[in-house]
């Protein structure tokens, strides 16, 4: 080669070769982005995106899970999550959970407040709070131990909650009230209560009934057993409530 030619020629293969380096670069470049399942149309949308809450259908499809309780095995028999306390489950609950409790003796008042409050909940919503299905009935029990006085408050207060369901338990020497529906204005809505035993074991003044107040849209109170209790078993003060089964 003339040797006149060979600037241009060195030149020439320098741009050459910059050039294939970034095409190699670019193709590297778009071939991990697609291995990631990205496009241009998602990468601006995420751009775009603001963190806002997530909507009531977003958070009901990332519920879909079932809590544990057992107040014996601190495992829940390897299942997880896994509470000593039921009232713990309960807050740590989100529309759509199951919570089972397994057997045995739960030195607790428990309440439901502000569950289910998002204007768009519904049936799918549901949060079920309920004893083992396998476990002996009577053998979850919620009240005080045996060395405790009867309390002077409800076992179980809902309020200002919607679509839960509370079934199976063993409700003893829970005070003035045992279960009490406290409507607030109308907020609760589609409450259950379910297949619950009720009722006094240690004194009859230990124990009452189920009270339902104003403002329980679509309460439902079914096949519960309700005895030796100091007063009525479920005095319903307005709202429509549905009430069936039982002694």
């Amino acid at each position: 080669m003339n040797r006149t030619h060979r600037p241009w020629f060195r030149a020439t293969c320098l741009i050459l070769s910059y050039l294939l380096y970034f095409d190699l670069l670019a193709s590297s470049a778009l071939q991990w982005v697609e291995r990631r399942g990205f496009s241009g149309a998602d990468a601006s949308a995420s751009a775009s995106a603001s963190p806002e809450e997530p909507s009531a259908p977003e958070r009901v499809a990332e519920a879909s899970r079932t809590i544990f309780v057992s107040a014996t095995d601190p495992t829940c028999g390897g299942r997880s999550p896994c509470f000593a306390q039921i009232q713990k489950a309960i807050d740590a609950a989100i529309p759509g959970d199951h919570i089972v409790v397994f057997p045995g003796l739960y030195p607790e008042r428990l309440r439901i407040i502000e569950k289910n409050r998002h204007a768009a909940a519904s049936e799918a919503d549901r949060i079920k709070l309920y004893a083992d299905p396998l476990a002996p009935v009577g053998s979850v029990v919620v009240g005080p131990a045996e060395d405790q006085p009867c309390s002077l408050r409800p076992a179980l207060e809902v309020l200002r909650s919607k679509f839960v369901t509370i079934e199976g338990f063993d409700f003893r020497d829970a005070g003035a009230r045992g279960v009490v529906l406290r409507g607030e204005g109308g907020t609760n809505q589609g409450i259950h209560v379910l297949r619950n035993r009720i009722h006094g074991e240690r004194d009859v003044r230990c124990s009452g009934g189920v009270t339902v107040w104003q403002g329980n849209a679509d309460a439902v109170i079914a096949n519960n057993l309700i005895y030796a209790n100091r007063g009525e078993g479920i005095p319903a003060l307005l709202g429509r409530v549905w009430v069936e089964g039982g002694p």
